[in-house]
């Protein structure tokens, strides 16, 4: 049963990582493409 939780831990870990990783990338770009309109 021991496994079981640390594979679900190291998924959930990676899962936030992803996310977060993610949703930094979208909130730069968001605001890049908000702050300056020359390419």
């Amino acid at each position: 049963m021991e496994t079981i939780y640390l594979v679900i831990g190291i998924l959930g870990f990676f899962l936030v990582m992803a996310l977060a990783f993610f949703g930094s990338f979208v909130l730069l770009d968001f605001l890049w493409g908000r702050s300056g309109g020359d390419p």
